[in-house]
């Protein structure tokens, strides 16, 4: 069977990670770094934030464009813990689920 053949029978899945597989909020990332609202976070920020999740920048133009934000208040490891703490718990149930639709040949 030609390779483009097994591809016409393979399944695949996409989920959106955020709050489908592990809740996501913002609220303790703003808290670590003093801001109060979403609101209050410069549209730029927000716009290299979605660059870097897409893979656009790099982690060292992110955290340069974070210390501007964040006039140069925290050292980067403080940065990246407060980025990182807006991924929470893993939604109760995911993990098995994934497990089933793999074990089914889903991909």
């Amino acid at each position: 069977m030609k390779e483009k053949d097994i591809n016409k029978t393979q399944k695949y899945v996409a989920l959106d990670v955020g709050n489908c597989c592990v809740y996501v909020s913002n609220d303790e990332c703003l808290r670590r770094i003093g801001v109060k609202h979403l609101e209050d976070v410069p549209k730029e920020f927000l716009d290299v934030c979605a660059r870097l999740e897409c893979g656009l920048i790099s982690e060292n133009d992110w955290l340069s464009e974070f210390r501007k934000v964040t006039g140069g208040r925290f050292r980067d490891d403080q940065l990246i813990e407060a980025w990182n703490s807006i991924i929470g718990e893993e939604i109760q149930g995911m993990a098995e689920a994934l497990k089933e639709i793999t074990s089914l040949g889903v991909r």
